[in-house]
């Protein structure tokens, strides 16, 4: 299991932290950094590693969005969602033109543990200061950016839908029931507990029936032009090449160095 390292620590590590375009691995679009302010160094480890999908859980603490698992974590790590997250990709951009020199973009999904509009509501300043990294929807028209932040978790209700430089993560058995009732430009993600169509461990190979029916499952989902997370997911390298094989799109992991080694031997596939 992970440790995260005490609020003492972080502060350490903020001040501590340089940028360097260096990484371990070079930019993969599978790899889902899952609570990814449990790792030892918050969004770091995940960019040495090539991570393009971070997740962080956030909580709404003294006016602030702060990180941490549960509420309490929060306040023992005492780091903000600005400090420890926004603020540093946004050094990256300025230096990099974007978060890798590679140009890969890097999806920021945040789990707002707490009450959704009043997390949103915290949020909006936020997303006014960082604007020039996001992705955002200007008079209905997607414009690129290095930095595209969606929400999962509890969603708020969005003000706007044809100008935001916000996304929400969709639900993966919407779009399986009602094929096209979500729309990427909102949605551009769909995620669903594992176990709830799954019964493999990741032990030995995943049961034919089951592996027929996941490859169903991501087609359907690609048709409609969104992107695919299974949670809760075996976090081993049977079950991360089964599922990057069947065309999952983000797999959820706490392993951000042995995935990242894999991948870079492996490669993806995807079903692109």
């Amino acid at each position: 299991m992970i440790k995260a390292i005490g609020g003492g620590h972080f502060a350490t590590l903020k001040m501590s932290m340089k940028i360097t375009s260096q990484t371990a691995y070079p930019p993969h679009r599978s790899g889902h950094s899952h609570n990814d302010e449990m790792q030892a160094r918050p969004l770091d480890q995940a960019l040495q590693d090539g991570f393009t999908s971070i997740e962080v859980d956030v909580h709404v603490l003294k006016g602030r969005l702060m990180v941490g698992h549960t509420a309490k974590d929060a306040e023992r790590k005492n780091l903000s969602l600005e400090d420890g997250y926004l603020a540093p990709l946004q050094k990256r951009v300025e230096q990099f033109g974007s978060v890798y020199p590679q140009s890969a973009q890097v999806t920021l999904m945040l789990d707002f543990k707490g009450n959704a509009q009043s997390s949103y509501n915290t949020l909006k300043p936020l997303l006014e200061k960082y604007a020039g990294m996001l992705v955002h929807v200007q008079g209905g028209e997607q414009q690129a950016g290095p930095v595209q932040v969606v929400v999962t978790g509890n969603r708020p209700r969005l003000e706007s839908l044809s100008d935001r430089s916000l996304f929400l993560d969709g639900s993966l058995r919407q779009a399986l029931d009602r094929p096209g009732s979500i729309d990427p430009r909102v949605s551009p993600t769909v995620e669903a507990n594992y176990h709830v169509y799954f019964r493999w461990d990741g032990n030995g190979t995943m049961p034919e029936v089951e592996r027929q029916k996941l490859e169903r499952m991501t087609d359907s989902v690609h048709e409609q032009g969104l992107q695919m997370r299974l949670w809760d997911a075996p976090d081993k390298v049977s079950a991360w090449e089964t599922l990057v094989a069947a065309g999952v799109d983000r797999v959820n992991t706490d392993d951000l160095q042995g995935f990242a080694a894999w991948q870079s031997v492996h490669g993806t596939s995807n079903k692109s």
